[in-house]
């Protein structure tokens, strides 16, 4: 092998030789994430200086191939090491994977293995050639299509590494920017040094010195590698998070001077870093009071501080956090942190959840406060039903003498009076949380009027009152509920009777008025209950629509009543979308009460009474066959014994047990069967014999509300009926299910 002394090799073995020990220095330090890919990068540097050394050197042929084969390794090397290097640096280490890098490299091995066969088809170098310049012998080359794209895909690696870099640079601050600066420039310079090489641009057309600039890339990189000792630093991206974090930051010394502070630091104390940097950090925070005094002394740990008073009463979290050097105290880092709107939230939330319990307590209480009320309605009614029934069938026996008739209504009429008291009882709770269903229709009112007051004439016949009547409204069909309507005018009318003294006088009127939308909406129908009574103190007028509510407690004694009619009213009528409102000159000047009804242009139902679905029974032509289950004694014996003078073959049952034994016996026509009995349930006993036949039902019940009476009908039952049982209603439904089935109620 030849050699000759040409002096430009000198730049290129400097070069070789620095960038070799920065390779080695990375290496020992190959731990931290960004060393790796610099010392590949060095080592592609060094192979890249080598190799042109080599050439410079080198006077035969065959080392100087040899050179360039080295040089072109080094090339290839370099810009995929930096573009590495730059990405783990600017923290963008997870894009390093073992896919991206093999991607990356597979055409610069293309390119070394496309050089190494050059001759066989000349597709990096068009021509090679050695000859003499300046005394000395170059190699020279033409270049090829190949070498064209090695070049492109060379500078777009370095392309982007660059803009990486130069947008770190733009990012950081301090000691980091420095860092950045020295890096930019150490990948900057070589590159544009080989691309004025390559135009022809440069002093020496014939020597590209790219890589003895690495040389002074090397020596520029030195003193950030002992002085910053970038390779042992957090990389740069972990200032950009700092400084792009919303908490506030900032850095003390021991001496509670503030070091450092990123951008929301500063924005919060309205102050650039240069204006605080070295002060004390009480002064900084001079308009925090509750701050400024826990920094002296600034111990580590969390807590809670009010910020500025201009602020608005902003919360904020302190962080503390001690920062030590080998045992020794060297300062502290502060970390603000807003957490109004986690507290605020934590607040709501608290509040939210405190409803939600008062709720579910409050719901709680309804709904024990309805088990309560649904149980004593059924142990109220129990016990009436026997005695309704007997002063019934009493009644309806024509051998009861006449003198006897007189005391057995009155007992008729009080029992009815203690179901009536039960019922309102249970109203008044129902509509006061809204758990009433209205069956809606549409009512002639007028009809419903008239049907309150034959209700009531026996009241008013017995106290001697003039009634007068004035319905002249012409609008007078509503769509609602006829039974709670009639419920409504009724109990008007019953206490203009029971509070107006004998001989005294009644009057009951309506007209219409126009809606408040008179265009489109159609008139009101206005009722108006007014009598002679002994009227209303101005006083309770407000409240005479509560419940409880009476008027003179000597009258309230004396007439009776829970003062809960009036507040049942007022909850059915707004129920309808209407309004009830009293009115009265004063105690001894009577009373009047005015309802307000929106009407409707439909059609009345001409039946307003409540109707009972009809089942088929069985076949026609002989008598039916009831299957009663009642486990009280004294409702099922007397229940049985009027039933069986009505004409029907009655089978009674004390327990569940006693009637499905009974069912299994023989086939019924009908089923009339406590709700709750002893030992079950009369919706278990209908649905077992449901389950083989069609057999309807009658529900009896001292439980009346929509969902007893909605589960009985869904069970199969017909009707239900609450205690105490009326008899004529329980034959009359007994009567509408038989008959069309062609089943009678026969006496033997």
């Amino acid at each position: 092998m030849a050699y000759q002394a040409n002096p430009t090799a000198l730049p290129f073995l400097n070069a070789a030789v620095i960038s070799a020990g920065l390779a080695a220095y990375a290496w020992q330090r190959r731990r931290v994430a960004t060393a790796p890919a610099f010392a590949a990068m060095m080592a592609g540097e060094t192979a890249w200086a080598l190799g042109m050394g080599i050439e410079l050197l080198a006077a035969d042929p065959r080392t100087k191939a040899l050179g360039m084969d080295l040089t072109i390794v080094g090339k290839v090397i370099v810009p995929v090491g930096l573009l590495m290097f730059t990405l783990g640096y600017t923290g963008l280490q997870a894009w390093v994977t073992r896919r991206t890098v093999v991607l990356t490299c597979a055409l610069p091995l293309t390119t070394v293995l496309l050089h190494w066969t050059n001759p066989w088809h000349h597709l990096f170098w068009k021509r090679l050639r050695v000859v003499a310049s300046d005394g000395y012998l170059r190699a020279f080359g033409e270049y090829g299509p190949w070498f064209w794209v090695h070049a492109a895909y060379c500078y777009a690696l370095m392309a982007l590494s660059i803009f990486l870099l130069a947008r770190a640079f733009l990012q950081m601050t301090g000691v980091y920017r420095r860092q950045v600066a020295l890096i930019l420039f150490g990948a900057a310079a070589p590159w544009v040094v080989n691309a004025a090489y390559i135009a022809g641009l440069g002093p020496y057309r014939d020597l590209d010195l790219t890589a003895t600039v690495f040389c002074l890339t090397g020596l520029a990189i030195v003193p950030g590698l002992l002085r910053y000792r970038i390779l042992d630093l957090i990389p740069v991206a972990r200032d950009a998070v700092v400084q792009g974090m919303r908490e506030v930051v900032l850095v003390l010394d021991p001496m509670g001077r503030v070091v450092d502070l990123n951008l929301a630091a500063q924005r919060l104390l309205g102050r650039r870093a240069a204006e605080v940097v070295g002060g004390d950090a009480g002064r900084a925070f001079r308009d925090w009071p509750e701050l400024v005094g826990r920094l002296a002394g600034l111990e580590e740990g969390t807590f809670e501080a009010a910020g500025a008073a201009c602020d608005g009463g902003t919360l904020y979290e302190v962080g503390v956090t001690r920062l030590d050097d080998r045992g020794r105290g060297v300062g502290s880092v502060v970390v603000l942190r807003d957490i109004s709107e986690r507290r605020r939230a934590e607040r709501e939330r608290e509040c939210r959840i405190e409803e939600q319990v008062a709720r579910s307590e409050a719901e709680a209480a309804g709904r024990a406060k309805d088990r309560f009320l649904a149980a004593l309605s059924h142990e109220l009614r129990t016990p009436l039903t026997p005695a309704l029934a007997l002063a019934t069938a009493l009644l309806d026996d024509p051998s009861t003498p006449e003198g006897l008739r007189t005391a057995l209504e009155a007992i008729r009429r009080n029992i009815e009076l203690e179901a009536r008291l039960i019922d309102d009882l249970l109203d008044v709770n129902r509509l006061g949380r809204g758990l009433v269903r209205l069956d809606r229709e549409a009512v002639d009112v007028h009809a419903l009027i008239e049907q309150a007051l034959g209700i009531c004439r026996a009241d008013l016949l017995g106290k001697g009152l003039r009634v007068v009547t004035d319905l002249a409204a012409d609008a007078r069909v509503v769509d609602a509920d006829p039974t709670r309507l009639l419920q409504v005018f009724w109990n008007l009318i019953k206490n203009a009777v029971k509070f107006t003294p004998p001989g005294g006088s009644l009057a009951v009127r309506s007209w219409n008025v126009a809606a408040a939308d008179e265009a489109h909406g159609p008139p009101v129908l206005v009722v108006e209950v007014s009598d002679t009574g002994i009227g209303i103190e101005p006083a309770l007028l407000p409240r005479v629509f509560e419940p409880f509510v009476q008027g003179e407690a000597a009258a309230g004694r004396r007439l009776g009543g829970l003062g809960l009619g009036l507040a049942i009213g007022r909850s059915v009528v707004e129920a309808h979308g209407g309004r009830i409102e009293a009115a009265s000159a004063g105690p001894g000047r009577g009373s009047t009460f005015r309802v307000e009804l929106p009407t409707t242009a439909a059609a009345p139902v001409a039946e307003t009474q409540p109707r009972v679905e009809a089942r088929n029974g069985g076949p026609p032509g002989r008598r039916a066959r009831v299957l009663l289950a009642e486990d009280n004694e004294d409702t099922r014996t007397f229940l049985a014994l009027i039933l069986r003078q009505q004409g029907y073959q009655v089978r009674a049952a004390a327990s569940l047990a006693q009637a499905l034994e009974a069912a299994a016996a023989e086939e019924f026509d009908l089923v009339v069967s406590d709700i709750e009995l002893g030992d079950g349930s009369g919706l278990e006993l209908l649905g077992t014999i449901r389950a083989t036949r069609p057999t309807p039902g009658v529900a009896l019940s001292g439980f009346g509300s929509e969902d007893d009476v909605a589960r009985s009908l869904a069970v199969g039952f017909s009707t239900h009926l609450t205690k105490p049982v009326d008899v004529r209603r329980l034959t009359a439904a007994i009567e509408e299910i038989m008959q069309p089935a062609g089943l009678a109620a026969t006496r033997p």
